[in-house]
């Protein structure tokens, strides 16, 4: 048979499965071979979808923008406001717990907090995602308002280490394990050609909620006190909760019933690949935003002034980080991108070694707030890039996100082993050879995406 026979005969073939109403250029594109016309992507996907998963031409039509993209785009804003804009605060907290509320306490063992409170909230997609792809997204977005909100209020009552543990680490980390997933997992199928963009500013609103809540209790704190400085930032975190529980939609609206593993996932190797990338690169990646403080007061690296708002600086970096390089990413592919970034990254993170003085450290800060940024805010559009059906993209988030929550319990932590006295050097190593490393898997997962035949952005 011919080429041009066996053409026709699977357009015909295609034809027989598809809905004819379904406008090509909707279907969700397919991670394990990038076709160049639609007949030989329509083929690929039914060819590779495990037994009993739908055809991804029976998904909703994706709007790719208009009033209801746009609304869940602002809707995903407020989500990263809340949660990642509290756990990019999170310097502000280890600094005050060093000086202040627990002086007795190590850096590593304060560091346990917040690396706790990452480790639930990413690792407890495993459970969350499957839930999500239940069609529960309103069950989650109430449990977790609660939980995170309850959490602040109880961490503004806290004295001791434990307490602190279980009320920022434990609840609020459960919290923000809830909200997690729809804040990751609403908004891609809603866009096509613009997803990496509306990404970028659904993701901008770590930074800028991380801003809000460092300079509140900067400010705050001296003038009302503790308590009362993180119940007023939980009244912000509740207004911002407000609106996703209102507007949030899933354009999927229920998936049949699945494993909590999506075993075609394990034989796909740039998704393989990409585990490891995930756990080296949330080992070091937020070593900075826990320590820059604590460096600086220890190294004298700048006045107690300019080092109160170093965490501002590195956020107001990272707000630019999570819009421009997503645009980028839309030309020339998310993990294209996200390789770019990792190494660039892992080398801003070794120029930690030379700062000595204020502007250095200043520039330091945004510079690695932007490129940082970019990265957080790259991985939900490559877990969605590395999702043929996105039926299983919670599913499939669930399993990217174990490994690397792995790697933020015990990156900051072992941040905090290696400062020895007055010596950040292992500290600062550490934070740019494991972001680099990450950057090498990236690579790996994505030479063998064009091995199994996929174009050139991925």
């Amino acid at each position: 048979m011919t080429n041009l026979e066996q053409e026709r005969a699977l357009e015909s073939d295609e034809s027989m499965k598809l809905d004819p109403s379904t406008d090509p250029s909707d279907l969700p594109p397919q991670m394990s071979g990038a076709a160049e016309s639609i007949g030989d992507e329509r083929a690929i996907s039914n060819k590779e979808q495990p037994p009993n998963e739908p055809p991804p031409a029976d998904l909703p039509k994706s709007p790719n923008g208009g009033l209801a993209a746009w609304t869940q785009c602002i809707a995903s804003f407020c989500l990263w406001f809340a949660v990642w804009g509290l756990v990019n605060s999170t310097g502000v907290y280890q600094a005050y717990y060093e000086d202040v509320a627990l002086p007795d306490s190590s850096s590593s063992s304060i560091s346990w907090i917040g690396s706790l409170q990452l480790f639930l909230m990413i690792g407890g997609t495993s459970l969350i995602g499957p839930i999500f792809d239940r069609g529960y997204l309103r069950t989650l977005l109430i449990t977790g308002t609660f939980l995170l909100v309850f959490g602040l209020m109880m961490t503004s009552l806290c004295t001791a280490y434990w307490q602190f543990m279980l009320a920022q680490g434990v609840c609020m980390g459960l919290g923000m394990s809830c909200l997690f997933v729809p804040l990751v997992a609403v908004l891609p199928p809603y866009f096509t050609t613009r997803r990496a963009l509306a990404m970028g500013i659904a993701a901008s609103g770590s930074s800028i909620g991380a801003i809000i809540f460092a300079v509140m209790f900067q400010q705050l704190q001296p003038k009302i006190g503790f308590g009362w400085t993180i119940r007023c930032i939980g009244f912000v975190v509740l207004a911002s909760l407000a609106f996703p529980l209102v507007t949030m939609r899933k354009l999927i609206k229920e998936s049949p019933p699945r494993a909590f593993i999506d075993n075609s996932a394990l034989k796909e190797w740039p998704f393989v690949l990409t585990l490891p990338a995930m756990f080296l690169v949330f080992c070091g990646l937020y070593v900075p935003y826990f320590y820059i403080e604590v460096y600086s007061v220890q190294k004298h690296a700048a006045s107690p002034e300019i080092t109160q708002y170093l965490i501002v600086f590195m956020n107001a970096g990272s707000l630019f980080g999570r819009l421009l390089p997503n645009m980028l990413a839309d030309k020339v592919g998310p993990i294209n991108t996200i390789i770019a970034i990792s190494f660039i990254t892992g080398a801003v993170g070794l120029s930690w070694i030379g700062v000595t003085a204020q502007p250095g450290i200043i520039t330091f800060g945004v510079l690695y707030g932007f490129f940082s940024g970019s990265y957080v805010a790259l991985t939900a559009v490559v877990w969605a890039a590395l999702s043929p059906n996105p039926r299983v993209l919670g599913t499939r988030i669930a399993m990217m996100t174990i490994p690397q929550a792995a790697g933020l319990l015990i990156g900051n932590p072992i941040g905090g082993t290696l400062e020895y006295g007055s010596s950040f050097l292992g500290l600062q190593l550490f934070c740019g050879l494991t972001v680099m490393a990450s950057g090498f898997f990236m690579l790996a997962a994505r030479w063998a995406q064009l091995k199994a035949g996929a174009g050139w952005k991925g």
